[in-house]
């Protein structure tokens, strides 16, 4: 069955090179060529559905074609429409916030270096420790962009440069940084990947910073009473335990600017790895529970930022809750491979272990 506008013939013009492309996959049953002008073709299904689609997807989009797999009515829908424009990434821009950043970041460093070698007997040159604070925090937040970019280049996705935000000297020197894509993920397969890559990468990074984070930083009572009033961080207990083991000390302490960065390593994978939809946990849950139980996942992870302090985040989670926009797989018939769902448990536990304990607790 046929039903087009006037004008709008590109598609049927190529529908014998797209059919040809299904028929090599799958057994085409109807199709329909709606108003918006997409092909949708009612199809069997087969042995390896997945495999099978992503064969099509890759023959497609060297025609400039992209499709979709659905279901609808227990029916198994394969939509077909043409790209009709690319995105071309600025690289301008994301130079710019980079540069801002390092500014922020350096004299965020220049502030916490000088304030901690007041009170604390570890000697380095100030300009040399400003330095490793600089390179720590731009590689953890660099490195959680990068395993984005290469999850991305892996399946054949193109995303943009990092761009990265510029935080607030002496509090927080950056509040991370995004990457953006012009096409949805393959699967949930690929969902699931490209939203554990980055924090995964960031986490590794910051396990390396937290060796020289915990040498550098100075044991509380060895302090004059008169100089310990520092700003109180809530420490998790994965934090908790490599102070405890690498340090050989359960004392409090007082961070260096290097034990900082790696607090903020903790806490910017936590809040990344958290399942609301916007983060890159959200992708990761939506690819594992689907859409109904993903909405729920996102309501506690508000809940979890609120009763830990983080009330600034859960509003602005909140906020882009009401104007959802959602990040759906090309394929999102599918289910996720099992390996997957085992590091989905894992995540929850490495959520667990990140956490910020508050202080009432």
């Amino acid at each position: 069955m046929i039903c087009m506008r006037k004008g709008e013939d590109n598609v049927l013009s190529d529908y014998d090179m797209i059919l040809n492309i299904i028929n090599s996959s799958f057994i085409v049953k109807d199709y329909y060529i709606r108003n918006d002008n997409i092909i949708e073709f009612k199809v069997d299904t087969v042995k390896d559905l997945k495999k099978s689609f992503a064969d099509i997807v890759k023959q497609l989009k060297l025609k400039n074609f992209i499709a979709f797999l659905r279901k609808s009515n227990n029916d198994l829908i394969i939509s077909v429409r043409k790209i009709t424009h690319r995105i071309h990434y600025s690289k301008r821009k994301p130079l710019i916030l980079f540069l801002m950043v390092l500014i922020t970041i350096t004299i965020d460093g220049w502030l916490r270096v000088k304030s901690f070698m007041e009170i604390s007997e570890f000697k380095l040159d100030p300009l040399l420790f400003i330095l490793f604070y600089v390179l720590a925090v731009i590689g953890i937040i660099g490195f959680h962009e990068i395993g984005h970019m290469i999850a991305s280049s892996l399946y054949g996705v193109k995303s943009s440069l990092p761009y990265f935000i510029p935080g607030l000297p002496g509090y927080l020197p950056t509040f991370g940084a995004i990457i953006t894509s012009e096409e949805p993920p393959l699967n949930r397969d690929a969902l699931f990947d490209l939203g554990i890559s980055g924090p995964i990468a960031g986490l590794i990074i910051t396990l390396i910073i937290a060796i020289p984070g915990v040498l550098t930083s100075t044991p509380l009572t060895s302090l004059p009473i008169n100089e310990t009033q520092t700003l109180p961080l809530n420490v998790s207990l994965i934090m908790m335990m490599i102070f405890t083991i690498i340090g050989g000390t359960q004392e409090e302490i007082i961070l260096s600017p290097l034990g900082f960065a790696t607090w903020l390593g903790f806490i910017i994978t936590f809040i990344n790895l958290l399942p609301a939809w916007q983060l890159d946990g959200g992708h990761i849950a939506r690819a594992v529970l689907g859409r109904k139980k993903h909405d729920i996942a996102t309501t506690i992870s508000i809940l979890v930022l609120i009763l830990l302090g983080f009330w600034l985040m859960a509003l602005v989670l909140l906020i882009l809750s009401m104007r959802r926009i959602e990040i759906r797989p090309l394929d999102d018939v599918t289910s996720i491979s099992k390996g997957r769902k085992y590091i989905f448990i894992f995540i929850i536990f490495l959520i667990i272990l990140l956490a910020p304990i508050p202080t009432y607790l």
